[in-house]
């Protein structure tokens, strides 16, 4: 599987057959590409439908903290240059308390930490692994229950459109993680769309809950992705003694190894991780890297 979004006309279709045109926008475990509105937009500025946060959620089995993120992006357009452009990212407590009218629970409720990052410096690309971002936030976030991760709009200049890469329709593994603010209220895309997706929000964590010191980061390009039998990273250089962990969603643990010496390339074999997705965190003496990992056997 790869990642497919082509563009035309400030509009992102995909190379297959007809898509569905509505503003969730779109990545995935089967065939991933971006969903355009056709009122305009995709999900924020010169969006037709007004809806000003997308969010993913998720439910650890484990206390773990959030450390930062990993943003995939398939597209931006800035109306005008605006250098005060912004997004936000977001982490909420999520209230799963069972209620009898759709969505079936509350939902996200108050932020526990935010972070803005400049409209110019969000990566872009019609190809997954060239359309992430990644960031930290100043301080771990202590996550102990289930909790939110997403992309608040609000301080973006009118008109800028920022695309988020999702999974494709039925490509969720669990339903109902996806959400998003609008009509003055927050809802599951599933129960607003019918759309069964994933956003492209990945958090960064640290399971071991010491609180870390936020090293350095060092790009990391992994391939193939999705990988099945093998997957190779490349940092953009070398990094001393590392340490290499991958971590599901829920927080697991599910590889990890030492490295002795300095080296910019890592190969491992995956074909004992099931499919679904991940999170690769290298930790070096003086630096670190993370980036998002797929497997599809």
């Amino acid at each position: 599987m790869k990642f497919q979004s082509l563009l035309a006309a400030l509009i992102l279709v995909s190379s297959l057959s007809a898509q569905i045109a509505n503003d969730t926008i779109g990545y995935t475990i089967k065939t991933d590409t971006l969903f355009a509105s056709p009122n305009g937009g995709f999900v924020s500025g010169n969006n037709g439908y007004g809806d000003t946060e997308k969010l993913q959620v998720y439910f650890p089995t484990k206390p773990y903290s959030v450390i930062g993120f990993i943003l995939a992006t398939g597209y931006k357009s800035a109306s005008v240059a605006n250098p005060s452009s912004k997004a936000c990212i977001k982490v909420k407590r999520f209230d799963s308390t069972p209620t009898t009218n759709a969505p079936f629970f509350l939902g996200p409720k108050e932020t526990k930490d935010s972070l803005f990052i400049g409209f110019d410096a969000i990566n872009t690309a019609p190809d997954f692994e060239n359309s992430l971002t990644t960031a930290f936030f100043s301080n771990p976030i202590l996550i102990n229950s289930a909790y939110s991760i997403g992309v608040n709009f609000d301080s973006l200049a009118v008109e800028d459109t920022l695309a988020i890469y999702t999974t494709r329709d039925d490509s969720a593994l669990i339903y109902g993680r996806s959400w998003e603010f609008w009509n003055n209220r927050y809802q599951r895309i599933g129960d607003t769309w019918g759309l069964n997706i994933d956003l492209g929000v990945f958090p960064i964590i640290d399971t071991l809950l010491t609180g870390i010191k936020i090293l350095p980061t060092l790009k990391a390009t992994v391939f193939p992705l999705p990988a099945s039998d093998f997957i190779t990273i490349q940092l953009q250089e070398n990094m001393s003694d590392a340490s290499l962990l991958i971590i599901d969603m829920q927080g697991r643990v599910v590889f990890a190894n030492s490295f002795i010496g300095n080296q910019s390339i890592f190969q491992i074999n995956t074909t004992h991780l099931t499919s679904g997705k991940y999170i690769i965190r290298i930790n070096g003496k003086e630096k670190m890297a993370v980036a998002p990992l797929i497997i599809l056997h």
